[in-house]
């Protein structure tokens, strides 16, 4: 589901999984450690995904559990029904 690799949807076919994962998604979940980022980027995914009718979606969040703490309270706030789960990789 949508995570710090949702801005990478539909990109980044110019490399195999492993050397995309190092080049795109590990550096774009490293980001996520800043809350700041995180109650920024959070809320417009979420109100992307409510705007073209994603009522209820899974999540996999960043390694940081505070980040995705922020994620799950911009879920209940914005109104979406969602199951969070924290990425347990690297």
């Amino acid at each position: 589901g949508p995570r710090p690799q949702y801005k990478f949807t539909g990109t980044g076919t110019d490399v195999p999984l492993m050397e995309w994962l190092r080049k795109y998604t590990f550096p774009a979940e490293s980001s996520y450690k800043d809350l700041e980022a995180a109650r920024y980027r959070y809320p417009l995914m979420v109100k992307r995904l409510l705007a073209n009718g994603t009522t209820t979606a899974t999540y996999f969040g960043s390694l940081h559990l505070e980040p995705n703490k922020v994620l799950v309270d911009t879920i209940i706030k914005l109104g979406q029904r969602a199951v969070v789960g924290k990425v347990c990789s690297h």
